[in-house]
């Protein structure tokens, strides 16, 4: 179970990368275009929630996620 604590992440945003992290279900457009480090890709498939908290996914990402999710 990941620990969401230090991010401002919204709710449903978490939830997916819950399923992507602990099950390896795929997420959505957004959230597989972070991923995937393709900053134009999240731009444009954001939700107004995720669109300003790119970078607290991104730093979750690199500071909780196993290196080869």
């Amino acid at each position: 179970m990941a620990d969401f604590s230090r991010y401002q992440i919204p709710s449903h945003t978490q939830a997916a990368l819950e399923r992507y992290l602990d099950h390896g279900l795929p997420p959505g457009g957004f959230l597989s275009a972070v991923i995937a480090n393709d900053l134009m890709g999240a731009v444009a498939r954001a939700d107004i929630q995720n669109m300003t908290v790119i970078p607290e996914i991104a730093k979750f990402l690199f500071n909780e996620a196993p290196a080869g999710a």
